[in-house]
């Protein structure tokens, strides 16, 4: 960020505001463009990590899955998933379980591990699942899925 500031004569602040986007700060077209120019001409790329470390946000959404991953027909759903993810700017982190082991607490708490921003359960066919507590942590989402009643 040092080197784009300086590339573009403005200050570290200033590339700060261009390359998060943030449309509140008012800043003249030929400054952004100067930032846009050295971003682009110096192969600049913003850290994530630092960034979720500030904001709290990974941008990165957890999904578990039993079978889809490996069926053509359910395949669509983990599509869908990636494609609704990278339209707001995230990305999608799958774990496919196999039927064997649906679930397993220790992948779950891999993606919690992560930060990830919210998370996804969702099985091939209809059926009742057992979640790990996870809906207070972060928000969740059931695929084709429905969980058992709390107890």
């Amino acid at each position: 960020m040092r080197d784009v500031a300086a590339l573009a004569g403005v200050s570290q602040s200033t590339v700060s505001f261009v390359v998060n986007g943030r449309s509140d700060m008012r800043i003249a077209d030929d400054t952004r463009d100067r930032v846009q120019a050295a971003v682009r001409e110096l192969g600049f790329r913003p850290n994530f990590t630092a960034r979720a470390f500030r904001t709290g946000r990974t941008h990165t959404i957890g999904m578990m899955t039993d079978q889809i991953a490996s069926s053509p027909f359910a395949g669509r759903i983990a599509l869908g998933a990636q494609e609704a993810a990278w339209r707001r700017g995230s990305v999608l982190l799958m774990i496919n379980s196999g039927k064997e082991r649906i679930f397993d607490p220790a992948a779950v708490e891999s993606l919690l591990d992560r930060n990830v921003d919210g998370l996804i359960f969702a099985t091939l066919s209809p059926e009742r699942i057992d979640i790990p507590v996870t809906r207070e942590l972060v928000p969740t989402v059931l695929l084709n899925c429905y969980a058992a009643p709390a107890e």
